[in-house]
């Protein structure tokens, strides 16, 4: 990764009009699952929650493929993630 990558400023968020999911990991000591749950609140994106660490990728493998193939297939759909719809693991 290139090092201005880190001092680029940019002016757009894809998440402003694009679909977008959060995973938040209940058993997260890097980032508390609260500010988890308000950060996808107030960014207006779908969440589902999982009792996984930081590092979910890792330690649910499966868990994060499934979440990943569902909101590719909702988003598919037409769905956004403000449609009254929920997005569970299953």
């Amino acid at each position: 990764m290139a090092a201005r990558s880190f001092a680029d400023k940019f002016d757009y968020a894809a998440w402003h009009d694009k679909p977008s999911w959060c995973l938040v990991t209940e058993n997260d000591s890097a980032l508390a699952p609260q500010v988890q749950h308000w950060i996808a609140q107030n960014i207006g994106v779908r969440s589902t929650t999982l009792r996984s660490s930081h590092i979910s990728l890792a330690s649910h493998p499966q868990e994060v493929a499934a979440l990943t193939e569902r909101a590719v297939r909702e988003a598919a759909r037409g769905r956004t993630p403000h449609s009254a719809h929920s997005l569970d693991v299953p």
